[in-house]
């Protein structure tokens, strides 16, 4: 058995055989274990690493970053394994000693014996959800999807083909109708499976599926299906056949959903321009045992429930859903008929002191997987078992539609923006703390309210952009970005006063201005409106630290992270749980916190500065001194007061630190010439 195993399709995961799944401390070390799994055994040049993953940002620092990136991948795979072979030029990753089901898929697929468990391990796009945003890793990343895709569609054909000749049709016809769903455009799989269906009698079915293809080709590629494909639908009207029955307008109309409904503009159900999903119920596969199903229904409810409570996208109502259940209407039916984005689906088992959810998160225009995940938790105290089971879903579902809708906005041409997709554009830049992408965020939010000013989250991101520029950005121009934020923060609780979003941006803008006792106000009520928004949390956990319970705040960054492990907060997640342990006078631990969060993505100058500090703090000046230089890199005159004056800490938590400063000679402009 191999020591690791690697999971590339359908999403990222890594399971080591001692210990279990491993979550890596960045995307970044992510990616570099993927692009070297897919090349076992080869030496890769360094140079071809850093320019994959760092880009253009100059070789001395793209450098020290691959090998900070190594360090944290041999540590989490196992030193003693030996896994990475790492010498001074080069980088290989040991080919026995891992298994991957990307080359797992390949040889599969290579074998006719082996094509139906290759689809099988093909569980979703490569790295599906991935983005780095480095040229280099992004076209390598697109060709790898490419090809793979490539690979698993000529599968199912290959498939049908073996099933054609051993005179299995039925199968063949399943095999080529999974071909469809997997490439809604593929005319190549049409043709097969028309003349099948017409070859057998199925000519209703024939019709149904050109003309769903039609209108495809119609829609997304502004063309008609070719004359070939054509031909086989006129053979399938010339045939005598049974009136054409549509089923799914028989279905929707059972349900009294309107059939011109499919017709519909997408996202028109979800009012203002948001997100749609329904979450199906789920399905016991215990229920013949009495008393089994009613956490599958509980779930179901809860997950619905506390979606609909984070107000970022519109969640089909209860009754709706069960009702299309209860009629034997599968989820990728129901997503048809009630003409949504995203359909949550899965089911529960029980395996002695065990409860095992599976769950599945489809994209329903193209039947792609966004997310899928298998959930076990210790069967004990039933409401604890559903509550932990809600949090993952309902957390990993949010992010899991938020990014997929933030990828496709951000590659749509400004002028052709919606409201909602102005809103993810704006999140993009947001996230990246520099002051230039955070202008440009403050403009996608600005045109997302005057597309739609009854969009609080629009609101809320404004106030974020002007929290950005008080708090790290801008420092000469604070009190007229307070006031900024804290005018936004108001108009998103004035444009919707149940949106948790608005409740955290006031709560953040109230701290701005020293109003700390209101500021917990305002993000307990966004928790309240919302357990599941994770920003509330870590934003109480953020003013916990500096000058309340630095206790409660350890608690509230651990629930963020739970909540929302791969979250862009991350970094700030981390260093509030850094500056609460130095404020309870644990260093060690505090100074171990804050070199995590440095090693997150767009950890910025100040969680650089709580590095500095904690490790000031835990005696490892050296250490302290190498974050000061790097600071002072980005910044050369930053200070201890720019430090202290970002925080709010008490007086004698503000004496500490500017002793720890001091007594090791960091965030002293006059030494950065010294050091360098």
């Amino acid at each position: 058995m191999a020591l690791v195993q690697l999971t590339l399709l359908g999403g990222f995961g890594l399971r080591r055989a001692d210990r279990g799944d491993v979550r890596l401390p960045t995307r970044k070390a992510e990616a570099l274990l993927a692009f070297l799994a897919c090349h076992p055994g080869e030496k890769q040049p360094r140079d071809r690493l850093t320019a994959l993953l760092w880009g253009d940002r100059g070789d001395r620092q793209a450098r020290h970053s691959l090998s900070q990136t190594l360090l944290s991948l041999r540590q989490e795979l196992g030193e003693a394994n030996s896994l990475l072979i790492i010498e001074r030029e080069a980088v290989a990753l040991r080919a026995d000693a891992i298994e991957s089901d990307v080359l797992e898929f390949r040889r599969l697929a290579s074998t006719p014996d082996g094509l139906r468990a290759a689809l099988d391990v093909y569980r979703g796009q490569f790295l599906d959800g991935f983005n780095l945003r480095e040229p280099g890793f992004e076209d390598w990343l697109i060709e790898q999807r490419t090809q793979l895709q490539g690979l698993a569609f000529n599968t199912f054909l290959a498939l049908a083909d073996a099933q054609v000749a051993a005179d299995d049709w039925n199968a063949a016809i399943a095999t080529l109708n999974s071909a469809v769903r997997f490439d809604p455009l593929a005319e190549e799989a049409y043709r097969r499976l028309m003349g099948l269906q017409i070859e057998h009698g199925f000519c209703n079915d024939a019709i149904r599926n050109y003309r769903f293809l039609a209108e495809a080709l119609r829609r997304d590629l502004k063309t008609q299906p070719d004359p070939s494909t054509t031909a086989i639908y006129q053979r399938a009207i010339s045939r005598p056949q049974q009136p054409l029955q549509i089923v799914p307008e028989q279905a929707a109309q059972a349900v009294v959903v309107p059939a011109e409904r499919s017709e519909a503009p997408r996202r028109d159900l979800a009012g203002p321009q948001r997100a749609s999903v329904a979450i199906m119920p789920f399905v016991d596969l215990d229920l013949r045992i009495e008393g089994k199903a009613p956490l599958a229904r509980g779930l179901t409810h809860d997950v619905i429930t506390r979606l609909a409570k984070l107000r970022s996208m519109f969640v089909i109502a209860q009754g709706t859903v069960f009702t299309l259940a209860e009629k034997g209407v599968g989820a990728e039916e129901a997503g048809r008929l009630l003409n949504v984005d995203y359909v949550v689906s899965g089911t529960i088992r029980r395996q002695g002191s065990h409860v095992t959810a599976a769950v599945e998160l489809v994209e329903t225009r193209c039947a792609r997987i966004v997310w899928a995940d298998t959930i076990e938790r210790q069967l004990s105290d039933s409401l604890s078992i559903e509550d932990q089971l809600v949090n993952h879903i309902v957390t990993s579902v949010a992010a899991e539609i938020e990014q997929t809708e933030r990828n496709r906005a951000i590659l749509k041409p400004p002028g052709s923006l919606d409201a909602w997709e102005a809103l993810h554009c704006g999140f993009w830049h947001m996230y990246r703390f520099n002051e230039a992408d955070n202008e440009r965020a403050r403009r996608f939010f600005k045109l997302a309210v005057r597309l739609d000013p009854t969009m609080a989250r629009a609101y809320a991101g404004l106030s974020f952009t002007h929290f950005q520029n008080a708090f790290l950005l801008r420092p000469s121009e604070r009190q007229q970005e307070i006031s900024r934020a804290y005018d936004m923060a108001v108009e998103a609780l004035s444009a919707d006063d149940r949106d948790p979003a608005a409740h955290w941006a006031l709560g953040r803008a109230l701290w701005l201005r020293g109003e700390h006792d209101r500021s917990l106000g305002e993000l307990g009520t966004a928790v309240d409106l919302s357990p599941n928004f994770a920003l509330a949390h870590y934003t109480l956990s953020f003013v916990h630290c500096q000058s309340g319970d630095a206790t409660a705040a350890i608690r509230y960054a651990d629930r963020s992270l739970d909540l929302s492990p791969y979250d862009p907060m991350t970094f700030a997640m981390l260093g509030s749980k850094a500056l609460a342990h130095a404020r309870l006078g644990q260093f060690d631990q505090a100074a171990e916190w804050a070199v995590k969060a440095t090693l997150r993505p767009n950890a910025h100058a100040h969680i650089l500065a709580i590095a500095a500090e904690c490790l000031a703090l835990a005696d490892r000046g050296d250490e302290a001194r190498a974050f000061s230089r790097r600071i002072h890199e980005w910044r050369p005159e930053y200070s201890i007061e720019d430090f202290l004056s970002a925080f709010h800490f008490p007086a004698q938590d503000t004496a500490m630190f500017q002793r720890a400063a001091k007594e090791v000679g960091i965030f002293q402009p006059e030494n950065v010439r010294r050091w360098a």
